[in-house]
């Protein structure tokens, strides 16, 4: 039991209070909102020599790293580079994903992190998983009868 919560000390020092939280999600929301903003005119394509080999060179380690400076080496070496599906012009491929409202959900449900494996563990997520597998049943059936 005592190791146990000497690393619930240590895991507990990872929870960011609400002042942090809130500075985190500026920045997140901020990164956001500029990506969405510039992704109309980015290219479909982008390349460099390193494609993105200088990630490997980032000042990441166990103590950790700014937001700002984790958001510039996203930016600089991820979401610069490759193919941008999330252009207009980008017809070779459409993936899910890139609705803002879809990745609001998805942000909701890695920060809840509910379990809809088991009803036992979160019967309204298991509810919630089977009314829209229903609602997407539905939607089947009535595009292959009409």
């Amino acid at each position: 039991m005592r190791e146990i919560r000497q690393l619930e000390e240590v895991a507990r020092l990872l929870d960011p209070n609400a002042t942090q939280r809130q500075l985190l999600l500026e920045h997140v929301i901020a990164y956001a909102d500029n990506f969405l903003e510039q992704v109309a005119g980015a290219p479909v394509y982008a390349a460099r020599p390193d494609n993105g080999r200088t990630i490997y060179d980032s000042p990441i380690t166990e103590a950790g790293i700014d937001i700002r400076e984790a958001l510039a080496l996203l930016q600089e070496n991820v979401d610069s580079l490759g193919l941008n599906t999330k252009s207009e012009r980008y017809l070779g491929y459409i993936p899910g994903g890139g609705v803002f409202h879809s990745a609001l959900g998805d942000y909701l449900a890695a920060v809840t992190n509910r379990y809809a494996g088991l009803f036992f563990a979160c019967p309204g997520a298991v509810r919630l998983e089977n009314m829209l597998l229903r609602w997407m049943a539905a939607c089947t059936r009535d595009r292959e009868t009409s």
